[in-house]
């Protein structure tokens, strides 16, 4: 496929462009810890949120913030 036009379609959709242009099977960090972290999101119900943003979080950024929502969402809030 045409390597502009996979570029345009990761600008368009607010990927990173790796995803789309990357030869190898393996997904990259960074999108791998952003689906992570919406499905915890989305596990946990969390409502009003920027998604677009994600994309200028680190990796490590967005583990922590997966672990902060799966922690609130069990209820270990750590208040106890």
């Amino acid at each position: 496929m045409d390597q502009k036009l996979l570029q345009n379609l990761a600008e368009f959709f607010g990927v990173d462009r790796r995803y789309l242009l990357d030869d190898s099977a393996e997904v990259p960090d960074l999108v791998e810890a952003q689906i992570a972290l919406l499905k915890s999101m989305r596990e946990a119900r969390v409502k009003n949120f920027a998604a677009r943003q994600l994309q200028e979080l680190s990796p490590e950024t967005l583990a922590k913030l997966k672990e902060v929502i799966d922690k609130h969402a069990r209820g270990d809030d750590g208040n106890s």
